[in-house]
């Protein structure tokens, strides 16, 4: 991962262990003995929207779903755990940006959505929950400021059954699913023609006029 992202492998260390799965005892939550990966997209797939216009994220885990560390089909129950921050940033130049969360609004179709409770004015708290054999999330997002953004998700976490402890846990690894991300919009965040290493995959970005 690029050092300028740091902050996200803090938003993952405190931002889910924390509020999203604070049930757990301490002592539980050193297993994540589960991989999955899945992905979320961003709709309509443009590049640019106008103020008022509506961006919609949506993914889904599919249940029974693949291990990865496994290689086998396995099953979450209806109460299982899974969630990860979700942030937007204004890319303001190189090596700056802003959190720009209150720059939308929103609304919730499906799955679970609120604030962070370490970082409520800069971090939302997203979780996947059980709809006709599926995990689902999707979420509106209503444009309200001009600027170019930067919607940020890392990998998830969660718990096979939320009756059992961590040791049950699960990585889930995140892609974005978009056929074009428009991270040539961070380009000048990070003063390069790409973006480094695997952030591409946990971003995309969107200019609204």
């Amino acid at each position: 991962m690029d050092t300028k992202k740091i902050w996200v492998s803090i938003l993952i260390t405190i931002g889910i262990s924390f509020s999203i799965l604070s049930t757990c005892k301490k002592s539980e939550c050193i297993s994540n003995s589960y991989l999955f990966k899945e992905s979320w997209k961003i709709l309509p797939q443009k590049d640019s929207i106008n103020v008022g216009d509506t961006l919609f994220f949506v993914s889904k885990i599919s249940n029974p779903t693949f291990d990865y560390n496994s290689m086998k089909t396995v099953s979450l129950s209806d109460d299982a755990l899974i969630g990860t921050p979700f942030s937007i940033r204004s890319i303001i130049g190189l090596n700056n940006l802003k959190s720009a969360i209150d720059s939308f609004d929103y609304f919730l179709k499906e799955g679970r959505f609120k604030n962070n409770d370490l970082d409520p004015k800069q971090i939302k708290d997203i979780l996947w929950l059980p709809v006709n054999n599926e995990y689902k999330i999707e979420i509106g997002l209503i444009a309200r400021k001009r600027g170019n953004y930067s919607i940020t998700l890392p990998d998830a976490i969660g718990k096979l059954s939320n009756s059992n402890n961590c040791s049950n846990g699960a990585t889930i690894i995140l892609s974005n699913a978009n056929g074009n991300n428009n991270a040539y919009l961070s380009h000048p965040y990070y003063g390069l023609n790409y973006v480094p290493g695997t952030d591409s995959a946990h971003v995309f970005c969107i200019r609204v006029k």
